[in-house]
């Protein structure tokens, strides 16, 4: 009985966090879509370490659209960690780090975006774009056909 009521109290504590977590990410994107990017960066969870994912994914598009590209590459940074299978957060982090020049980085990040989901055509593009920075033509080419 009391295996039962312990896992009984871990599912109930995990399905709050989870929820939590779900309240969070759905007041930032409601903020997000309204385009109040300064709200988002500035709105703190009852315990930021606790933001999921997509949570920090919106708060670095948030920081993105404000040219805050040093902030938004934590954001995205802090958001892959969370969650490694979100391939368009893999490929902001790019983004940013392409508008940071570190150009290579920013192909390794298109890299794990492609190897999550391989069928978007931007993530492509814009490695290609990322080996031309570096001279790389040849390359580049490859990612532009």
């Amino acid at each position: 009985m009391k295996k039962i009521s312990l896992l009984f109290t871990i599912f109930l504590l995990c399905s709050f966090l989870l929820n939590a977590q779900s309240r969070d990410a759905k007041k930032i994107k409601k903020m997000l879509d309204e385009e109040q990017y300064e709200q988002v960066l500035e709105y703190k969870s009852k315990k930021e370490h606790r933001l999921d994912g997509k949570s920090l994914f919106y708060k670095g598009v948030s920081a993105y659209n404000l040219s805050q590209d040093e902030k938004a590459n934590q954001y995205f940074s802090m958001s892959v960690a969370k969650d490694p299978t979100d391939a368009v957060a893999h490929y902001y982090k790019g983004l940013t780090e392409f508008y940071l020049k570190q150009y290579r980085d920013a192909i390794a990040s298109y890299d794990k975006a492609i190897q999550i989901t391989d069928t978007i055509s931007e993530f492509y593009e814009a490695k290609g774009d990322a080996y031309s920075k570096l001279g790389d033509f040849d390359s580049a080419v490859e990612y532009f056909k």
